[in-house]
C-alpha cells in the first residue's frame, strides 16, 4: 500500500486542531504526531500556511467533482452551501489557531475560486465582461 505523505501531514494537522484542539501549531507538532522528520514536512511544504493552502485545495477539488456530477447551477450551489454550513464547526476550531489570518485568507480565495469555476462552468454572465463577472463574484463574497 503506498503511503501519500501529504495526506498524513494532512490528517495529523486536522487531529492537532480539532480533535487535540492546539492553538499554537508547530511544524514540531506536526512531525511528532505523524512520526516523519521536518526535512520530510519541508519537502512537501514550504510552510504552514503553504500545508493550509494545499488541505483547501484538496477540499474545493472534491467540491467540484461532486458539483460535476450534477445537473443544474441550482444543484450545484446547494451542494456548495451545504458544505460551507456543515464546516463552520470546524472553520470555526481552525480559527482558534495561530493561524487564524492564513486560514481566513485562505478561506476566501479558494471559495472564490470554485464559485469562480462554477460560473466559467455553466457559462453564467457570458453576457458580461471579465471585469463585470469578476465584480459579480466579488459581491457575492
Amino acid at each position: 500500500m503506498v503511503v501519500d505523505t501529504k495526506d498524513v501531514i494532512a490528517q495529523a494537522v486536522y487531529k492537532l486542531i480539532f480533535e487535540k484542539k492546539v492553538r499554537k501549531l508547530t511544524v514540531k507538532d506536526i512531525v511528532e504526531e505523524c512520526n516523519i522528520t521536518r526535512q520530510a514536512f519541508y519537502y512537501h511544504f514550504s510552510d504552514i500556511p503553504d500545508l493550509l493552502q494545499w488541505m483547501l485545495r484538496q477540499g474545493g477539488n472534491e467540491i467540484l467533482s461532486q458539483c460535476q456530477e450534477m445537473e443544474s447551477i441550482e444543484e450545484q450551489i446547494k451542494l456548495f452551501m451545504s458544505i460551507a454550513i456543515n464546516a463552520t464547526p470546524v472553520i470555526k476550531k481552525g480559527m482558534s489557531s495561530n493561524y487564524s489570518s492564513d486560514l481566513a485568507r485562505l478561506l476566501f480565495e479558494n471559495m472564490k475560486e470554485i464559485l469562480t469555476h462554477l460560473i466559467s462552468e455553466k457559462e453564467l454572465f457570458s453576457d458580461y465582461s471579465p471585469g463585470e463577472r469578476e465584480l459579480i463574484i466579488k459581491y457575492h463574497f
